[in-house]
């Protein structure tokens, strides 16, 4: 697939925090693990996180019923409390390598955050996936402070 034409999926939220708290949920494993996955039933762990430029990540999220779904990539730029990028390839599909961009941006007592999710190898690849950031994106905003 010609990448240029490639599905892409944009999230944008404010978050009542300023960058610096918003930023360490996506820099820390034990900070991510809390509010990252589909649904609260589904919880995540991270075997795999060094958090560097060039540095490899996994995911493991657990169903309730026992099943395993795990994503990984590498950190390609990271640029501390203003952004990330890194590559997202699930394990049952692992040809298929998407990007995700985080942008943090400082507006006054808050911070404007945006997903960019791009590559996709298909529409329904993309609007899946915003039905899984979807509730992972919804626990960050809400649970901000306290993770």
């Amino acid at each position: 697939m010609n990448v240029a034409n490639a599905p892409s999926l944009v999230i944008n939220r404010t978050l009542n925090a300023p960058v610096e708290v918003v930023y360490q949920p996506w820099a820390a494993p034990t900070k991510l693990i809390k509010w990252f996955g589909p649904s609260a039933e589904m919880p995540c762990e991270t075997p795999d996180f060094d958090f560097r430029v060039g540095g490899r990540y996994t995911l493991l999220l657990l169903s309730p019923t026992g099943d395993r779904h795990c994503v990984s990539g590498e950190y390609k730029e990271i640029i501390e409390n203003q952004k990330l990028v890194f590559s997202w390839a699930w394990e049952t599909t692992p040809d298929s390598i998407s990007q995700v961009t985080v942008t943090l941006r400082p507006d006054g007592d808050t911070t404007r955050l945006q997903l960019l999710l791009e590559q996709f190898v298909s529409e329904d690849v993309r609007d899946n996936h915003n039905r899984g950031w979807g509730p992972s994106r919804d626990r960050l905003v809400a649970n901000i402070t306290s993770i």
